[in-house]
């Protein structure tokens, strides 16, 4: 989430950003699958309650998105 929030903010000063943070989203993807299936166990922390909370996050981050465009563009 820290990547996501991050690229969207900078996205307007750097726009190489997007394609980084999906690529890096992409390779984060595959190497927690492989880790969580071959290595790990999922932590008790990543609960239905941490999903929810940044679900219900996602549109305050367009409302940052849009601010930050206005910021850096203008």
């Amino acid at each position: 989430m820290n990547m996501v929030l991050s690229c969207m903010f900078y996205s307007p000063i750097i726009p190489h950003a997007i394609p980084m943070a999906m690529v890096g989203c992409f390779l984060n993807y595959w190497i927690t699958k492989y880790m969580l299936l071959k290595l790990h166990k999922m932590p008790e922390a990543f609960s239905e309650l941490l999903t929810t909370f940044f679900a219900n996050l996602l549109p305050y981050c367009i409302v940052v998105w849009s601010a930050s465009y206005l910021i850096f563009a203008l």
